[in-house]
């Protein structure tokens, strides 16, 4: 997982991988002096183990991510073989 902080303190990004093809995982991200307003989450995953390593579409890889958030935590399920992007909006 990778985690940074914008210039201004006010969002919160994160990069979170899932090697494992088979598994999903369930992630829970407890925030301490961070009052969650707003998040958007977005999936990279490409089903295909044979797949060339270049897409034509960026929509044939990626797709909204489901996250549930109160003003401290986020939780949400990271698929199988997959990369998430997190964008935290501070209140």
């Amino acid at each position: 997982m990778l985690t940074t902080l914008s210039e201004d303190g006010r969002t919160l990004y994160f990069v979170i991988a899932n090697a494992s093809w088979e598994q999903s995982f369930p992630c829970t991200i407890q925030l301490a002096h961070f009052r969650v307003a707003a998040v958007r989450g977005t999936i990279l995953s490409q089903d295909n183990r044979n797949a060339p390593g270049l897409v034509d579409r960026k929509e044939d890889v990626t797709r909204a991510l489901e996250v549930d958030f109160d003003v401290d935590r986020l939780q949400f399920v990271l698929p199988g073989h997959s990369i998430i992007f997190l964008e935290v909006r501070a209140k």
